[in-house]
């Protein structure tokens, strides 16, 4: 069997709220050196899967296409 990982992001034209809200508690801690905080999803899956079906699982059910990449 395969181990298949998947990152999503949120699009980089689209603020990342979840980010910016560690950024804040970041600072709000005395680290303010830190600039730029990206939240991402993190999927593993393990299996059989064909590129063709490992595709379709992230078009159809992984990844939000208007806010995600």
């Amino acid at each position: 069997m395969l181990l298949f990982r998947i990152e999503v992001f949120p699009k980089r034209s689209l603020p990342d709220l979840r980010g910016e809200a560690l950024l804040r508690d970041i600072h709000d801690l005395g680290i303010v050196h830190i600039r730029e905080v990206r939240v991402s999803d993190i999927y593993s899956l393990e299996g059989d899967l064909s590129p063709e079906e490992l595709t379709r699982i992230c078009r159809e059910l992984v990844v939000d296409p208007v806010i995600q990449e």
